[in-house]
């Protein structure tokens, strides 16, 4: 099963997700999912990734014992809540599937709370998180970062500087598959002329004036 490869299904464990790549992303499954789940345990799991990004949370199966004819509340539970402990969801009903949350800080805190006994024949509980946001590139020796938001990050090279591969003194990125830049920030070197860095800097100007009201 592919899924035992991907995902994290030991309890009480901290999750530091990646900024991007690969590792930016997984699965959360409770113990025995998906044939059982055990009763008269806590499971929980932090998951935290850089200031300035957030955490999207996507229920993919929650199967747990419902509220019986005698019972007023939920014995067995899922629960996502903000690390200041803000609740972003508490249910033990199956709940419209995929849900997607998506955190307001860079940390929540899962927790499935089972007061069954034993085993119970539920499949339990299946999650996938994933960062999102992009985190600020750092600007060049001899440039600096003009101006960015959730979507689009605009950078200078310093008077009479260009970048070294498009020989443009501005350079624009765009945030794309949820936590990823489109391109790097190289560095920024010399004009060879004055006057070329002249045109240069007017042309880059002309084409990111539109950027600051995105």
């Amino acid at each position: 099963m592919l899924l035992d490869t991907l995902s994290i299904h030991y309890c009480n464990r901290e999750v530091s997700i990646a900024a991007s790549g690969p590792d930016s992303e997984g699965y959360i499954r409770s113990p025995g999912y998906p044939h059982f789940y055990i009763g008269e345990d806590e499971c929980g799991w932090r998951l935290t990734v850089s200031p300035e990004q957030r955490i999207r949370v996507t229920l993919l199966d929650v199967s747990l014992r419902s509220i019986g004819p005698f019972e007023e509340e939920c014995t067995d539970y899922v629960t996502v809540r903000e690390s200041n402990g803000e609740p972003l969801l508490s249910s033990c009903d199956q709940v419209d599937l995929p849900l997607q949350l998506v955190s307001k800080t860079n940390a929540v805190d899962i927790t499935i709370q089972a007061r069954s006994q034993g085993a119970y024949p539920k499949r339990g509980v299946l999650i996938y998180y994933k960062s999102i946001d992009c985190v600020t590139l750092p600007a060049p020796s001899d440039g600096y970062l003009v101006y960015r938001n959730a979507h689009v990050a605009h950078y200078m090279c310093n008077v009479n500087h260009v970048f070294e591969d498009t020989r443009e003194r501005a350079r624009l990125l765009w945030c794309y598959d949820d936590n990823r830049w489109n391109d790097t920030v190289p560095s920024c070197v010399v004009c060879v002329c004055a006057s070329d860095c002249e045109l240069v800097s007017l042309c880059s100007f002309s084409r990111i004036l539109h950027v600051r009201d995105l």
